[in-house]
């Protein structure tokens, strides 16, 4: 009995803070999702780190190339290393090689997600 509340007190965090990641993805999903790509575009500069990810998110869904100066400026010059990593690969994704520049600069990054994802999408602007 002692084992399985010991197991129980240890899972029980585990699955708040899965139920709290869940619920504001699908916060921010509920929000972005109806966005139009101007509003997507504007909330790249959001405050909060989780509705910029989502924001690029969206806009590479919705393959919307006018965001590709935008994406630059966050792979270049986010906060968070999420987004600029989530950047990156969404430049890769829409393919446009005025991306080239902001990906190469990357390359310098100390954050092993955002070299990768820069690497990445030179490798499908290159292909």
């Amino acid at each position: 009995m002692s084992r399985m509340k010991s197991f129980a007190l240890l899972l029980f965090p585990c699955l708040l803070a899965l139920g709290l990641l869940a619920w504001a993805a699908l916060r921010h999903a509920r929000l972005l999702g109806t966005a139009t790509p101007e509003e997507l575009r504007a909330r790249l500069t959001s405050a909060d780190e989780e509705e910029r990810y989502h924001a690029v998110a969206f806009l590479t869904m919705a393959r919307d190339r006018t965001a590709v100066p935008a994406l630059m400026e966050r792979v270049r010059k986010d906060p968070s290393h999420r987004v600029r990593a989530r950047a990156a690969h969404a430049l890769g994704l829409l393919g446009e090689a005025e991306a080239v520049p902001a990906l190469a600069e990357a390359l310098g990054a100390a954050e092993a997600e955002v070299l990768s994802a820069a690497l990445w999408s030179l490798g499908q602007l290159e292909g």
